[in-house]
C-alpha cells in the first residue's frame, strides 16, 4: 500500500527551490492550507509552513502550546520538522507544522511575528500564557522575545520520547 501511495507522491527535492503543487497549497475544501513559503537567504534558506485557518483560530484560542522540532526527518536543505500542538478535548492537535532552514532565534522569532500577524488579520492574539517545549536556547529566547513574555515552561526531555 505505501508503494502505490508513494507512486502518486511527488519525489522529495534535493534543493530548497522547488514549486509547492497546488493540492499541497489547500485544504480539500479549497481553503488556505500554505501558511507561508517564503526565503530567509537568496534562494538559499526557506521557511515553508502549513495550517488551515479553523487550525489557526485554535491555535489563537489556547492559552497553552507545545513546541517541538524533529531533525533526522527532515529533507535535504532543512534542518528540522517544526511543529506546534494544543492540547483540546484532553488530546495534542497538531495545529502548525512546517519545514525551518536552521535553529537560529531571528528564524524562530520571524515565524512567531508572522503569527501574530495572522492572528491580528482575524481579529485575534497570539499570546499563550505557557510554551511547553524540550530545552533548546534559541527557541527559548523567540519565545520569550515574541510570543509568551512571562511564562515559559520547559523541559528538559523531549515530547514524544
Amino acid at each position: 500500500m505505501s508503494k502505490a501511495r508513494r507512486k502518486n507522491m511527488p519525489v522529495i527535492p534535493k534543493y530548497c527551490v522547488f514549486e509547492i503543487s497546488t493540492a499541497y497549497q489547500q485544504t480539500l475544501s479549497n481553503k488556505r492550507f500554505l501558511l507561508m513559503d517564503y526565503y530567509l537567504k537568496r534562494a538559499k534558506e526557506r521557511v515553508v509552513i502549513f495550517s488551515s485557518d479553523q487550525q489557526l483560530n485554535l491555535l489563537f484560542s489556547s492559552d497553552v502550546i507545545f513546541i517541538d522540532g524533529t531533525f533526522s526527518t527532515a529533507p535535504e536543505n532543512f534542518d528540522q520538522v517544526f511543529l506546534i500542538h494544543i492540547q483540546q478535548f484532553n488530546q495534542g492537535l497538531l495545529v502548525v507544522f512546517g519545514l525551518l532552514p536552521n535553529r537560529r532565534t531571528t528564524t524562530y522569532m520571524d515565524l512567531f511575528k508572522r503569527l501574530k500577524e495572522e492572528a491580528i488579520a482575524i481579529n485575534k492574539v497570539f499570546e499563550p500564557k505557557q510554551v511547553v517545549s524540550d530545552f533548546e536556547s534559541a527557541l527559548v529566547s523567540a519565545v520569550r522575545a515574541t510570543i509568551c513574555l512571562s511564562f515559559v515552561f520547559v523541559l528538559k526531555i523531549g515530547l514524544y520520547t
